[in-house]
């Protein structure tokens, strides 16, 4: 049957039959009354499945998004989602909703004598697929990307992927990064594995199989946690990380006992990929984002605009190969402007090549004339030990402004102790109080929504004053 494309839950399928699988679905839909013209939301838990549907529709020329059950409602008012796809064992919708018969999909062989297409992203130049962004300062905005854009992304995932891959996807299809990692290792003939949770049934054979991991730092931290010891297989690996600033505490667990190297990323849903590096650039920066991909470009601007020279901070702006127009819904943006993307991100371009990105705008605090980096905070906090994982926020109290540490305890240190070396290690001119949590929870690209952890904490010191 040829060479192994997916690796799920314990089963295998060949290249052949993710083809017939996709062929199927193809003519499934066909049957089903799919309307191409109209944007079809794919509400589909199981990965492997979700991109045989998205495949099919890519083929069909459809438009198309990966939405959460939760996300229903907000996506079919918002963008007039019409018409979904689920499986059959999953909840009944009220819109117009196919359900899979995710079986009689799994059973299908290609033919004796059949001839597949090989995969290829040119097939259908009409299709377009809908990314969501990260959504940390509000509603998640939407880009749409049609075969054109993303080809045009591509050249930076063939240089990093081939037929030898085999990818432990932990990034989602509905990412940017996880849907043109997973896609470019099929273009080239290798394996995506589907391996879930740390926690999960299948996690050990997942990570057993990997010669490459794509995570956050988040996920990367979760199975750091469960995965004790040195991992099977290091020295063959590489992890590719994104979505959040890497710490050197992760960075040299990692190395120690997950990997033989690891490559940090920088770009974003609108733009794709702009910049890449080796994470041992962090011990001199430690933001850096890596040279510049050839294509891509990248200014250093202050708030009028206006190019800054090498070695200052500023505001960052790119424009990349295959990047976004704008945002659907959104004629009048704030972040396109002449051909440019306003990321939002702080960055500095060192005078030797090197881009360092500090931050983003909302993550410098600004306490009575004393500007921080929350990601310096963060990093303070992570390195202290007895933290698993845990971030800085500002709170803005009534006579009372400083710096609020969630810190998410591993145990091996009693809280009283613990929160009194948190608090020795953001010692400034400030005040400081440290919070235990039980776990902090990110997005999807393991971002921390800052903004909202600092309200639902202003709001449960407020509510503790009242009833005391």
């Amino acid at each position: 049957m040829g060479s192994v494309a997916v690796w799920r839950a314990g089963k295998e399928f060949s290249h052949a039959e993710f083809r017939a699988h996709i062929s199927w679905v193809k003519h499934w839909l066909i049957e089903q009354g799919l309307d191409e013209t109209h944007p079809t939301g794919i509400v589909i838990v199981d990965p492997y499945i979700s991109w045989v549907v998205m495949l099919a529709l890519f083929e069909l020329g459809g438009v198309f998004a990966v939405v959460a059950l939760e996300q229903v409602g907000d996506i079919r008012d918002r963008l007039g989602v019409r018409q979904w796809i689920r499986l059959d064992r999953e909840p009944p919708m009220t819109e117009r909703a196919w359900a899979l018969p995710a079986k009689t999909l799994l059973e299908q062989r290609p033919g004796e004598g059949e001839v597949l297409d090989a995969l290829r992203l040119d097939m259908v130049a009409t299709a377009t697929c809908w990314f969501f962004t990260s959504g940390t300062t509000g509603t998640p905005k939407t880009v749409a990307l049609d075969a054109g854009r993303l080809q045009a992304r591509i050249t930076p995932y063939r240089e990093a992927l081939s037929a030898e891959t085999r990818a432990l996807m932990l990034t989602g299809r509905e990412t940017l990064g996880g849907f043109m990692i997973s896609l470019v290792t099929w273009l080239q003939g290798g394996m995506v594995i589907f391996g879930g949770t740390a926690n999960g049934p299948h996690a050990e054979g997942a990570l057993s199989r990997c010669n490459l991991i794509s995570a956050s730092p988040a996920q990367l931290l979760s199975w750091l946690s469960r995965f004790r010891g040195q991992w099977p297989g290091k020295e063959g690996r590489c992890i590719r990380s994104g979505g959040a600033r890497l710490s050197l505490k992760l960075r040299n667990e990692l190395l120690a006992r997950a990997c033989s190297q690891i490559q940090t990323t920088y770009g974003s849903t609108e733009l794709g990929v702009v910049a890449t590096c080796d994470a041992l650039l962090l011990d001199q920066y430690p933001g850096a984002a890596g040279h510049i991909y050839p294509g891509a470009e990248v200014e250093v601007v202050d708030k009028e605009g206006m190019t800054l020279p090498p070695g200052q901070e500023g505001l960052l702006r790119c424009r990349v190969p295959g990047m976004a127009e704008g945002y659907l819904g959104e004629t009048d943006s704030a972040t396109f402007r002449g051909g440019w993307f306003l990321s939002g991100d702080l960055g500095v371009m060192h005078p030797d090549g090197v881009l360092e990105v500090i931050g983003r705008t909302g993550d410098v605090f600004n306490l009575g004339g004393v500007k921080l980096s929350a990601l310096d905070l963060d990093a303070r906090i992570q390195a202290v030990p007895g933290v698993a994982d845990g971030c800085a926020v500002q709170l803005n109290l009534k006579g009372w402004p400083g710096i609020g540490a969630l810190v998410v305890p591993d145990k091996t240190v009693p809280w009283a102790s613990l929160r009194q070396q948190v608090a020795a290690a953001l010692k400034g001119p400030y005040a400081i109080k440290a919070f235990p949590l039980k776990a902090l929870r990110r997005n999807a690209m393991g971002k921390i929504p800052r903004a909202k952890l600092a309200n639902q904490l202003v709001n449960a010191l407020k509510k503790s004053a009242k009833s005391s």
